[in-house]
Parts: C-alpha cells; sequence; structure tokens
C-alpha cells in the first residue's frame, strides 16, 4: 500500500519543499499578541480599581473587616451611607499593589445643611486629610505614592470624626491604580480665574465624568462669567506634536448657571504668542460626552482654549485631552 505524502515531502526532484505551519503555536503566538495589546490598552485607558467597599453592602463590609464605634448606615440623599455619632469612627481594609502608584477614592454623600462637621481620614495610620462634611455628596481623591504605603498590599482606611462632629456619611471607598501620565495631565492648567488653582486643576486629573452633570467628578467653570470670552489653558511639561483635543463640558442645569459654551477655538503657542490652529473641524458644544476637534499637527510648548460663554448663562469643564 503506497505512503501518503507528507506536507513537506517533496514529490518531485528539485522542488523546493514547503515549511509545515503549526497551527497550535500560531494560535498561541496570536493570543498573546492580543493580551499584550488589551493590557497595553488598559494601562493607559484610565484608572483601574484595585479594590473597593460599598457602605451598606453586608458582604462587601465585612469582606473588607469593618469596625467602628458608634457608626451605623443611613439613607442619605437616596444612597446608603455610613455614618458615625457624635465623636465615633469606623475602618475598612482594602487591597492595595505593593511599589504601584495608587490613590484612594472617597465618594462622600452627606446632606446640604449648615453645620458642616469634619471628620479626619487615616491610611494605614497616616492622617491624609481634614475634611469638612458640607455641601452635598462629591468624590475626594488621595495619594497612595507616599513612602509609607510602599511594600503594602493591603491598606486601612479610617474615618474618626474630630471632637463635637459627626460622620454623615461615606458611600464607597476604593483604591485605584493611577493611569500612565498624558500630555494633558503632565501639563499646568491655568486660566483666567488665576486665584482658583486647585480648582482649574480638575480638567486634568485624568477622572473620566459620568455626565456632564455629575456632582461627584471635580470640575472647573468660569461662574459667574457669563456672555464673556474667557480661556484655559496648558503649559506643556515639554515641547509635543499634537493634533486633536477633546472636550467634556459642565452643566449643572437645576442647580447652578453653567452650560456648554457658545463657541470655543484651539490656540498653540509658537515664540510665545497664541495662534489658532489651521484647519480645525469638530468644535462642538453638546454634553454628556466628550466633543473632539482635529486639526493640522502643530509642534508646541501649549494649547489654550479660548471659549465664549452663553449670553445668559456660565460655562466650565469637566475633563480636556490632549492628543
Amino acid at each position: 500500500m503506497a505512503r501518503a505524502s507528507r506536507p513537506c515531502e517533496l514529490k518531485h526532484k528539485g522542488e523546493t519543499p514547503t515549511p509545515q505551519i503549526s497551527y497550535r503555536r500560531l494560535t498561541t503566538f496570536l493570543v498573546l499578541l492580543f493580551i499584550a495589546a488589551v493590557s497595553a490598552r488598559a494601562e493607559s485607558a484610565g484608572f483601574q480599581t484595585v479594590d473597593s467597599v460599598t457602605a451598606g453592602d453586608e458582604r462587601s463590609e465585612k469582606d473588607h473587616k469593618l469596625q467602628g464605634d458608634q457608626t451605623k448606615t443611613q439613607s442619605l440623599n437616596g444612597q446608603t451611607c455610613r455614618v458615625a455619632d457624635t465623636n465615633g469612627w469606623f475602618s475598612w481594609e482594602l487591597k492595595a499593589l505593593p511599589d504601584t502608584a495608587q490613590e484612594l477614592d472617597i465618594e462622600f454623600g452627606g446632606e446640604r445643611r449648615r453645620r458642616a462637621d469634619t471628620v479626619d481620614i487615616f491610611a494605614n495610620e497616616i492622617k491624609l486629610a481634614t475634611v469638612r462634611l458640607s455641601g452635598g455628596p462629591r468624590a475626594e481623591f488621595y495619594s497612595l505614592t507616599n513612602e509609607a504605603f510602599k511594600g503594602k498590599d493591603t491598606v486601612t482606611v479610617k474615618f474618626q470624626a474630630t471632637t463635637g462632629s459627626r460622620i454623615d456619611g461615606i458611600a464607597n471607598v476604593s483604591v485605584q491604580k493611577i493611569p500612565l501620565p498624558s500630555i494633558a495631565s503632565a501639563s499646568k492648567a491655568s486660566s483666567t480665574r488665576t486665584n482658583w488653582q486647585f480648582i482649574v486643576n480638575a480638567v486634568n486629573d485624568q477622572h473620566e465624568p459620568k455626565s456632564s452633570g455629575d456632582r461627584l467628578k471635580r470640575h472647573f467653570d468660569w461662574w459667574p462669567a457669563k456672555n464673556t470670552n474667557q480661556w484655559v489653558q496648558y503649559d506643556f511639561a515639554k515641547p509635543s506634536r499634537v493634533s486633536a483635543v477633546e472636550v467634556y463640558w459642565f452643566d449643572d442645569t437645576g442647580i447652578g448657571e453653567c452650560r456648554p459654551p457658545q463657541s470655543w477655538r484651539v490656540l498653540y503657542r509658537e515664540n510665545g504668542e497664541w495662534k489658532p490652529v489651521a484647519h480645525a473641524t469638530g468644535s462642538g458644544c453638546e454634553k454628556d460626552h466628550y466633543n473632539r476637534t482635529s486639526f493640522d499637527p502643530v509642534g508646541t510648548d501649549g494649547l489654550r482654549l479660548d471659549v465664549q460663554m452663553p449670553e445668559k448663562f456660565s460655562s466650565g469643564i469637566l475633563q480636556w485631552k490632549v492628543e
């Protein structure tokens, strides 16, 4: 019985053999390539949750070793929060990544009221801040990149009411891996409101808004300025070649007087002079998503947004990206 030819066997004298393909190896290679691409994309996509605890979730709080004194859960603004009575405290233990840049994200769910209680926040017994619990729900972010946190795979977060105060209240706490720096996040932000530097820094903090009315995400605005021309700018950490920006406009309809702008344009800096970019397309003024503007590539050390306020409203920005 004649033996069947194998794929690489010569059928004719002088014929060049065809290499036999290992489909298993090829498949493995493609899978590894895909995983690497996904990992690289995730690395630059934004903050990544390492661990989180949700107040009022019995299993979540038990898994995170809830401890405290004079503490309970309570519904505030339709959201379950952990609170503590006068001079009370509570803590949770969360996972962390050793030797990795991380931050602590805290969602406050307190009510708007005249009396502003204060609370000390600790991480592994290190005081991060003293916070005034007033103004309603909001989010705050605290760096865990201090030398004291290096090599730690857990972080105990404690909330201690200051003397005579109570904690009212905390909805969620999470440890977030900080994304790699971008052109925008590495830049120095400034604006016509020079006395509000801590606010203008919100536009490049890399925290993604959920909507234009996201009250938990920090924002920058020009209120009370209306029907005027205003600006905000980035001074780059180093000269870069850029060709697009994306802006997420702030809108506090029903609460305040900020709306998306009437119009805006992008300027770049050349030899200390601000010039409009060429062939700009986009410049949208829509809410609840990023408004992208593309333009001819330019090499520059800074960009500026020149923004025209609406006639009867002011405007603000939740996030501004640069590509």
